[in-house]
């Protein structure tokens, strides 16, 4: 199920930089062919106006009406193309609140123990040390500077003078 979800996320993040690149020049190109109310490419070649006189502006106003020239409703294509951004947006935004809720809590950093409970600590441990702890099982919660305290206090041999 993850991998599928991670070919899901690809490829939203393929057709994100697709538009990212290709946005620009789309919306260049249909400021061009709008900009005096009809496409600069072509003109009007055919018969549109009265008596079959050519008339290109006629011609694009037919053609954003009717829906069968390069210029057809500029202004509606640029409309649903920013309703599906803003549904996009918040359909990545929903999605990003499910994956907030399934990442585990948050908690503290985790500190050294200093040797707290374990052989000798009273002597060579470091209550107040604050540093992140090794990890490895053999280390028993402290970091390796305190690690290497209870190694070297405990090759040093003892003598019992309790008499």
């Amino acid at each position: 199920m993850s991998h599928r979800l991670n070919a899901q996320l690809h490829a939203l993040d393929t057709i994100i930089g697709e538009l990212r690149k290709r946005t620009p020049a789309a919306l260049n190109y249909a400021r061009t062919i709008a900009a005096d109310g009809y496409p600069t490419l072509g003109g009007g070649g055919g018969a549109s106006g009265k008596n079959t006189i050519s008339d290109p502006t006629a011609r694009a106003a037919l053609n954003r009406t009717t829906g069968t020239g390069p210029g057809y409703n500029i202004a509606d294509q640029i409309q649903h193309l920013e309703q599906a951004l803003r549904i996009a947006g918040g359909a990545l935004g929903d999605a990003i609140t499910i994956v907030d809720r399934l990442l585990p809590p948050p908690t503290a950093t985790p500190r050294c123990s200093g040797g707290a409970g374990l052989d000798g600590h009273l002597e060579w441990g470091d209550p107040t040390c604050t540093n992140v702890p090794d990890g490895r099982p053999s280390y028993q919660g402290m970091c390796n500077a305190c690690w290497q305290r209870q190694r070297r206090w405990a090759r040093e041999p003892r003598t019992n003078d309790a008499a």
